[in-house]
């Protein structure tokens, strides 16, 4: 979880600001991919909060559409 926040809060800096497209490319990869480690984990959520692994597919969805923007900046 901690991996997924901060990966959320270096992108914007690093793309919007410093310029660096495809290393904001691979946060997001990598970002995604700590997502869907949350998601499928949820039996640990679950003793915590009941509706913890709904509250990830927003974050999911979230982090999809920054992929393809990220994307998109670099490629187009």
């Amino acid at each position: 979880y901690i991996a997924q926040v901060s990966l959320s809060i270096v992108w914007d800096p690093l793309v919007l600001v410093i310029g660096a497209r495809l290393l904001g490319l691979l946060f997001c990869v990598v970002n995604f991919g700590t997502l869907l480690a949350c998601y499928t984990c949820y039996y640990y959520f679950r003793k915590v909060n009941p509706f913890a692994k709904d509250l990830v597919k927003p974050c999911l969805a979230w982090t999809g559409y920054l992929t393809i923007v990220s994307f998109k900046l670099i490629f187009i």
